[in-house]
Order: structure tokens, then C-alpha cells, then sequence
């Protein structure tokens, strides 16, 4: 097993990433203004004094904003090879660099306390104190310490992550994070709701603990610069991934350059809270669809989750879905029956649902959706009162720019009335589309107004949809849709069986990863609505049998019922003393020869009836009826 010499490592690593040293001394380096970045030769330690942290090279590399294992292969080294090394578990570790540090007792502090005009206190052992110019304690922001001795230091308590400053009010609002401690101040005297910031600036926002806002509703407001917009989209990034639904405020176009909520408050730029809310959701930032980034393997794999199922091995959060198959083949009464069973938290036909809104655009028979869920009601014994399940008065034309922003509005309104919204379906995609369906730049449009759906309320966007013209194989319309999709879901309908009997399979066609679930069959069954006299509708019913064995099942008990009868004519008081022959049954069953050779056939493998060569058929039923 291998081990890195950190000392001997460390000036070659520093060379490598900064340069020549501005000061060389025989224990230490100096870089940066001032020499305010030293590395320490006899620990392979550093510490920067202007940003007021440090560590070890591992810690370097990543300050620096470089793959640790990309530059250590430089060296060598290999990380990803775990096991050749023995230093893993202690290197993000390492001995930090010591500085002059002052300590104060506790009277000392409370003077100091006293003195400061911005104090934050991030928890019980670390506060941040800001003082006025010329006074003794130069750094700007100063971070201060608890010892074990009640004493304080003027350094950052040493752990692997701070604390960020989260003081919950009780407000159910959006968390608003702003970049430090004097806007964060400004920001408190603005917003009514909680107001979070991190220590160390935008070179550190992944040096502190996030975790305590994992799963909330999230506002960044960022300092107007370069610097600033870069920090909060990396942080917007790391908290979706972490279930928070975020929105980047753009700065308003008159904020002098580094302006932050402080100087928006000095200003009076916002009169109160609300107006602030008002110009976030107004000004948020939109990433560009499509925009491009690199990771690391090291960061893909660190940021891997469990699929976050809706429905469980069929369709995952925040995905694209189509249901297709040709008119009248019970596709719509599929994507009916998900939605009811999202709003109940119910298995959908056996596969767990997590319980969420689900939000249906009918933009075919509005009236038609209503009956078939109290069908479903009905036919399952389960009430929708009061579930999260709403169904539109019409359709909505997504490929129009105003149509497409009415949507959204409505889908944000009912999202802060009736919680997190799941799934959104599309019934049909031609009655909520607006545009050319089979024009590759309408299509794109459409996806690209689907995307937007589903990234803002991590949605899974289910479109019911039509097979092609002559083409039952697949979706109609441009390839640009099947290209977008996560999943895809094939309904068929038996050709032989008609409304009232209506046979129908559910394929799962596209799995985008993984393995399709087994094939589905359902049976339609109609259902007398309560209180509403002479009107009817119907659900899909599931069935252990596909249509083939369905029909395959009607055969055998045609054809069996048919040998019965002849055998109990022909002979009324022995009817098993008889042998039906073929031509017999051919003669009296309005069938082709080829279909009846074939039902025989089955009968036989299946032992439903006894057979002699030459004599004919007999019905094995009757072996044990008393004659």
C-alpha cells in the first residue's frame, strides 16, 4: 500500500497551481497581495489570511477551484485507486497552518460585541462581528471562535463545515440567501420571511452546511457582479439536487456594480417585502435550456440518488412520458387511472404511487373526464373528495406564448394552494398543442415548453398521445417528441372485442434505463354512476389474462359447449358412448375449417378433451355426469 509524502508533495503542488512564491523563506512560501497566502514546508499545510482559511493540499487544490484527482495524477497519484492508499481516510483532514491568533475572555468579547455594527451569530460557538473603521480588529467580517476554556479566538471554529446563519421565523415563505453578512442584514430589514447567508464569500459557499434548508422553497439574490452570479447559480445547482425548488434573482439594471440587498435597503430601492417577492418571481433568472457544464466522475457519482418514482418502476419525478395508441383504445381511461391513483397515494394496478397534485388538461371531453373518475370512484371504493386531483375546463395551447403563460400562472397558484404537484398530464397532445404537430421546429417548441413544466415544479409530464396515420406501431407526428421522451407506454385494443367487451394491453415500450415492466391486461367494465340516472361509463379493469387468452378462453368454451351438445342429441341417454367427428362440427359451427382444426388442436395439448383416431371427440365435462 502506497503513501503521500504531504510535505514533500506540497511545494511541488503549490508551484504547479500558483506560480513562483512573491516571499521564500527556509519554512515557509508566501503568494498573493501581501504575502497573504502562506504555505507552511514543515506541516505541507497552508493558510490564506484574506480569506480567512485553510488546510491541507487536498484543501488547496479545491480552494483553488481544480479536480484533485486530475492534479495529483500529475504527482503520481491516483485517487480513484483507493485502496493503494493509506492516507484516504485522513486527507480532507489534514494539520491546518496556525496563524497569530488572539484569543479574548469573555468580558473581552462582550466589549468587543458592544463595538461591533454588524454581528451574526452563526451558532453558539461561532459568531461573525464587523467593526468600525480604524478600529484594532482590521478584518472586515471577523469570524470568532468558542475554546473549551469559555474563551474566545479570533479565527473559524475548526470543522469540516460551518454553519450557515438560519434563524427560522416560522413564516411559511421562500428561504432568501444573499452572499454575506452585511447584505444578509439588509435583507432582514427588507424580508419578512428567513434569511440565510454562509461565511468566507463566494470562494467558500461549499465550505458550509446547507443541510438544514434541504427540501424548501429557496430565493438567491446575488451581489451584482460576475463573482456573484457565478456563486449563486453553483448554489442554486447543489440545492436542487437536494430537493429545493430555487429562483435566481436577476439584480435590477440601475444597481451599481457589487450592489447588494444592504445598499437596496440603504437606498430604499424595495418599500417592503412584498414588493421585494414581487420583483424575485418577476426576475428570476432562467437558465438556458440546454446549457452546458462538465463533471467530474467523482462528482456524478457523489450526487447519484435512488430513482425518485412517482410511480414505482413505471415513471420517475420530473420526467417526460407519452401514452399513445389509436382513437377509442382506452388510452385515455390509463392516464385517468395514474392520476386518481397519484391523488389517493394508491398502487396503480399493483406498482406503488407516491401521493402528490395531479394537475389534468382536458382538451378532449371535459365532461367525459368527469364521469370516468367517479367511475373509478365507484368501481374501486375510492373517494377523490377533497384529493389533489383537478381536471381543466379545456385545453390549453401550448405552443402560444400567452396560452403558455396563463398555464404556468394557474400551475403556480394551484401548486401554493394544493402542495407539490407530481404530475401533469396532456390529454391529447393535438387538443393542447396550438401548432403543427409534425413540423420538427413546432414539436421543438413544444418539448421545449414541456421542459420548462417539469424543471420548475420537478413534475412528471405525461402526454396522452395518437399512433400514426397507417402506423399503429408508433406515436404520430415528428420524431422529435419519442427523442425527448424517459418512458413511453403503448396501449392496445383487442380488434376483436367491442365497446361493451373491450380488451385492452398496456406495453411499456421505452425505458429510457432499466427494464420495461411486464405487460399489462385490462378488461373494460361499465359502471352505473350513482345519483345520475341512465348514465353510465366505465374503467379498465386489470385481468391476469391477456386479450389473446381471453379470446383463446371464449373459443374453448364455444367449441367445447358445441362437442357437448351434438354428443347429448346424438345419444340422449349415454351421450359419452359418442364420438364427434370433424366434418359433424364443421357442418353446425359457422367457423372456417382452419379455425376449427386449430381450436381442436388447443383442446387436445390442453387435455380438455379425450381424442381416437379415426372415432372423433369427446367432451371430458361429461366424464362425470351419471347418465
Amino acid at each position: 500500500m502506497q503513501s503521500i509524502d504531504w510535505q514533500k508533495i506540497a511545494p511541488e503542488v503549490a508551484l504547479e497551481l500558483l506560480g513562483e512564491p512573491k516571499i521564500k523563506k527556509t519554512n515557509e512560501w508566501r503568494w498573493n497581495n501581501k504575502g497573504s497566502l502562506v504555505l507552511n514546508l514543515e506541516a505541507g499545510t497552508w493558510w490564506d489570511f484574506e480569506n480567512d482559511t485553510g488546510g491541507g493540499i487536498i484543501d488547496l487544490i479545491k480552494h483553488l477551484n481544480h479536480d484533485v484527482n486530475t492534479i495529483l495524477k500529475r504527482f503520481g497519484y491516483d485517487l480513484t485507486l483507493r485502496s493503494n492508499y493509506s492516507f484516504i481516510k485522513n486527507s480532507n483532514n489534514p494539520p491546518v497552518a496556525k496563524s497569530n491568533v488572539k484569543s479574548f475572555t469573555r468580558e473581552q468579547m462582550i466589549d468587543l460585541y458592544k463595538q461591533a455594527i454588524v454581528k451574526v451569530k452563526y451558532a453558539d460557538n461561532f459568531m461573525v462581528l464587523r467593526f468600525p473603521e480604524n478600529h484594532h480588529i482590521k478584518q472586515k467580517y471577523a469570524p470568532f471562535s468558542l475554546n473549551p476554556d469559555t474563551s474566545w479566538s479570533l479565527k473559524r471554529p475548526d470543522m469540516a463545515l460551518l454553519p450557515i446563519y438560519y434563524q427560522p421565523n416560522g413564516k411559511d415563505k421562500p428561504v432568501l440567501i444573499c452572499e454575506g453578512e452585511k447584505a444578509m442584514r439588509g435583507a432582514e430589514q427588507i424580508y419578512d420571511g428567513d434569511c440565510v447567508t454562509w461565511h468566507g464569500g463566494v470562494n467558500a459557499w461549499d465550505k458550509a452546511d446547507w443541510s438544514p434548508i434541504f427540501g424548501k422553497e429557496v430565493y438567491i439574490f446575488p451581489d451584482n457582479d460576475t463573482a456573484g452570479f457565478k456563486c449563486a447559480n453553483a448554489i442554486a445547482k447543489y440545492l436542487k439536487r437536494n430537493d429545493c425548488k430555487v429562483k435566481v434573482a436577476q439584480p435590477p439594471k440601475d444597481f451599481a456594480d457589487k450592489d447588494d440587498l444592504y445598499d437596496a435597503y440603504e437606498s430604499g430601492y424595495f418599500d417592503n417585502s412584498k414588493a421585494l417577492e414581487s420583483y424575485i418571481q418577476q426576475n428570476a433568472i432562467k437558465p438556458p435550456r440546454g446549457s452546458l457544464y462538465f463533471q467530474t466522475v467523482n462528482e456524478i457519482l457523489d450526487n447519484m440518488k435512488e430513482p425518485d418514482w412517482l410511480v414505482d418502476r413505471c415513471i420517475e419525478r420530473g420526467t417526460v412520458t407519452s401514452i399513445f395508441g389509436a382513437p377509442k383504445s382506452g388510452k385515455s381511461f390509463i392516464g385517468i387511472a395514474m392520476g386518481c391513483a397519484i391523488a389517493t397515494g394508491e398502487d396503480f394496478y399493483g406498482y406503488k404511487t407516491q401521493p402528490a397534485t395531479v394537475l389534468y388538461l382536458a382538451g378532449e371531453g371535459y365532461m367525459g373526464v368527469g364521469r370516468r373518475i367517479k367511475a373509478y370512484e365507484e368501481f374501486y371504493g375510492r373517494s377523490l373528495t377533497d384529493k389533489p386531483l383537478l381536471v381543466s375546463n379545456r385545453g390549453s395551447r401550448i405552443g402560444d406564448d400567452e396560452e403558455f403563460a396563463m398555464l404556468q400562472d394557474v400551475c403556480r397558484d394551484i401548486e401554493a394552494e394544493h402542495g407539490n404537484i407530481g404530475m401533469i398530464v396532456v390529454d391529447t397532445l393535438a387538443r393542447n398543442y396550438g401548432l403543427n404537430e409534425n413540423s420538427t421546429e413546432d414539436m421543438n417548441k413544444f418539448i421545449q415548453r414541456i421542459d420548462e413544466l417539469k424543471e420548475e415544479f420537478n413534475a412528471s409530464m405525461v402526454i396522452v398521445h395518437h399512433t400514426g396515420h397507417g402506423a399503429n406501431g408508433r406515436a404520430r407526428g415528428s420524431s422529435v417528441l419519442p427523442a425527448a421522451l424517459d418512458y413511453e407506454f403503448k396501449v392496445v385494443r383487442d380488434p376483436n372485442s367491442d365497446d361493451k367487451s373491450m380488451l385492452v394491453t398496456l406495453k411499456q415500450t421505452l425505458v429510457k434505463d432499466g427494464t420495461p415492466i411486464d405487460d399489462l391486461y385490462f378488461q373494460f367494465k361499465e359502471q352505473t354512476l350513482y345519483g345520475y340516472e341512465g348514465v353510465t361509463s366505465g374503467v379498465l379493469a386489470l385481468t391476469d389474462q391477456s386479450p389473446r387468452q381471453i379470446g383463446l378462453s371464449k373459443a374453448r368454451e364455444e367449441t367445447l359447449a358445441a362437442i357437448e351438445k351434438i354428443q347429448r342429441e346424438k345419444a340422449p341417454h349415454d351421450p359419452v358412448s359418442y364420438w364427434v367427428k370433424h366434418s359433424i362440427l364443421l357442418s353446425v359451427m359457422d367457423i372456417k375449417e382452419s379455425t376449427l382444426k386449430s381450436r381442436l388442436r388447443d383442446l387436445k395439448d390442453n387435455e380438455l378433451v379425450h381424442y381416437k383416431e379415426g372415432y372423433g371427440y369427446q367432451s371430458k365435462s361429461l366424464d362425470n355426469e351419471v347418465f
